[in-house]
Order: structure tokens, then C-alpha cells, then sequence
């Protein structure tokens, strides 16, 4: 039920990309597929050097931590880029800032009354690179480093608030995305 549910939001996602005339790229992390945890992106050029960059995902995994825990979340995020020198329109080196937030469920395969929950807000700054293909095939490769606004876990005993912690109130990504781009490749420079 919950891989389909992703499924729907998925074909969702992209069919309402899928009448798009300016230039927009849709993106997948291929290595989130492997690890059980996909994100897709649509980032669309507001001008030549500046993107705004829309992300959705989820994520099931088992984690075992003295009894064995099922997983499932769901995550959001938003990222603005700043592209320093573009080839074509939203390509090369870019810098940026990013606001993200999510929330997964811990149910404990033992007992229910073991089951958390996790959720999280957080923003910071990103760099990365994209490179695009003359087929408009996009690969990207960037990472984000930022503070955790909220990061609480919530049990049947309580809450507790892990951004309180400074060593827990980091939030970091890295991100492999592969996608294509619509619209054709923007003008050289």
C-alpha cells in the first residue's frame, strides 16, 4: 500500500510537468531507488542564472535498534540556486540556500506501544554542479549543510526535542540526481 501510494504521487508529480513550455527539468536520485529512499525534483529557470528547485520523496526501510522497527516517511523541500557562470540557462557551478522538512513513522514489529515517530524542518545552504547533455539528458551532483529548526521524536512516553542538542541539530545531504530537461537547452552565452 505504500509503495503505491509513492506511485500515484509520482505519476501525480510528473503529469503535471507534462504540459510545460518553458524550460523545467525533471530529476530522480538513483541512488535514494537503491536505498529505498527516491526523491524527484522539478526545478524550473526563473532567469538565465537562477533556479528554483521543487523536491518530494519518500522512504520504507527496516531499522533495528535492540527490537526491529518498519519505517515509511515522506519529505518535501524547496531549493533556490544561484548559477555563477552558465553555459546554457541553469547549468555549471551554482550556490544556494534550501528549506526542507519531513516526517517518518517507526512502527516496532514486537509491540506497537515501542512505535516513534520522527519529524523534522530544516534550512541551510547548498553548492553543487549540473551538467547537461545536448540531448538535455541532466545530471547533477551537490550537497547541503544547515540547522535543524525543529527535529522532535515522539513517543507514547513524550517528545524530545533533538534540536535542542547542538551535535544533533545538523542537517546534511548529498544529492546524485539524473533527469531531463524540457524546453530545449536555453541560450549560450
Amino acid at each position: 500500500m505504500k509503495r503505491r501510494a509513492f506511485v500515484i504521487l509520482t505519476l501525480l508529480f510528473c503529469a503535471s510537468f507534462a504540459s510545460l513550455h518553458a524550460q523545467t527539468e525533471l530529476k530522480i536520485n538513483p541512488l535514494g531507488l537503491i536505498f529505498s529512499s527516491p526523491n524527484l525534483s522539478a526545478e524550473f529557470a526563473a532567469k538565465d542564472n537562477v533556479g528554483i528547485e521543487a523536491i518530494v520523496g519518500a522512504s520504507w526501510y527496516t531499522l533495528t535498534v535492540i527490537e526491529k522497527y518498519k519505517s515509511f516517511g515522506a519529505n518535501a523541500g524547496v531549493l533556490g540556486k544561484y548559477y555563477f557562470n552558465p553555459e546554457t540557462t541553469i547549468d555549471k557551478f551554482y550556490a544556494g540556500i534550501y528549506l526542507r522538512g519531513g516526517s517518518n513513522k517507526f512502527t516496532s514489529e514486537v509491540t506497537s506501544a515501542n512505535s516513534f515517530s520522527r519529524s523534522f524542518f530544516a534550512g541551510g545552504f547548498a553548492i553543487g554542479q549540473k551538467w547537461v547533455s545536448r540531448n538535455n539528458i541532466v545530471f547533477e551532483l551537490g550537497t547541503g549543510i544547515g540547522r535543524n529548526i525543529v527535529s522532535k521524536v515522539t513517543s507514547g512516553t513524550g517528545t524530545v526535542n533533538l534540536a535542542a542538542v547542538p551535535l544533533l541539530n545538523i542537517d546534511f545531504f548529498l544529492r546524485l540526481d539524473v533527469g531531463y530537461r524540457f524546453g530545449g537547452v536555453g541560450k549560450k552565452k
